[in-house]
């Protein structure tokens, strides 16, 4: 059996990785499609500015759900991620360096052979009856019988008629003058970014967020985590109001 996975970025690799995890010793090939060299960054965690952090903490992002330590364990055995890493369960680590645990792990697929790694894009899909044919951009068909999407999030390439560049990109900023007025559309996690890059680059003019909610996001607490038992409870019951108002949360 051949299996596809089209992108690989951290949805493609994880997909690779646990399909890897679940068919152990199987012939079953598993080919990942992916043009550039550097699996598991994909646009999200392919910024390399240090200020850009994960927005979920270390111990929640381990890519193996039975291995919660995985990513403190990885970041420790790599010292020159330590030295720029908040290395507690409950801090905030970069984006980049959460993609260079994500490359990491698809390297050692690719590396075992347990994984291949086709660097090539995927233009065009077409259903058989008993297989899935891939057409690759440059000119390659593989048929296989599952075929994975993990294309990730389209970049938008215009604004009403105005080019766009993606704000993560290196050189996005670059053309900016110190003072220049800056309009963000979005108050969200890609406007602090923004944000950041700005002024690690310099920038001291007036930076404006628009939105259409007037909000922004809610900063992380520390907080102390409560263990609940399974079986204290029942299925449908609310969990406790946690100390100092966090709200209630359902058991699904």
């Amino acid at each position: 059996m051949r299996i596809a996975i089209v992108g690989g970025g951290a949805t493609g690799v994880l997909a690779a990785l646990h399909l890897a995890r679940a068919l152990p010793g199987s012939d079953t090939e598993i080919v990942l499609l992916e043009p550039a060299q550097a699996m598991g960054r994909g646009l999200a965690y392919a910024t390399d500015d240090p200020r850009h952090l994960l927005n979920v903490r270390v111990a929640n992002m381990s890519a193996f759900a039975d291995r919660p330590d995985h990513l403190i364990e990885w970041l420790r055995s790599n010292s020159k991620h330590c030295k720029a890493t908040d290395l507690r369960p409950f801090g905030f680590i970069p984006r980049g360096i959460y993609g260079a645990y994500l490359a990491d792990l698809a390297g050692g697929l690719v590396a075992s052979g347990v994984v291949r790694h086709v660097r090539d894009r995927c233009v065009d899909l077409i259903e058989n009856p008993d297989a899935v044919e891939l057409r690759l951009e440059f000119g390659e068909a593989i048929a296989v019988e599952w075929a994975i999407l993990a294309t990730g999030n389209e970049a938008k390439s215009s604004l009403s008629g105005i080019p766009a560049v993606q704000p993560w990109a290196a050189d996005s900023l670059s053309q900016l003058e110190t003072q220049a007025p800056v309009l963000i559309i979005g108050s969200g996690l890609t406007m602090a970014d923004v944000v950041l890059s700005l002024d690690r680059g310099g920038h001291r003019g007036k930076i404006i967020a628009l939105s259409r909610h007037g909000c922004l996001a809610s900063a992380h607490r520390p907080v102390t985590p409560i263990t609940v038992a399974a079986e204290e409870v029942p299925l449908g019951g609310n969990f406790p109001i946690w100390p100092g108002g966090c709200g209630a949360f359902r058991r699904l």
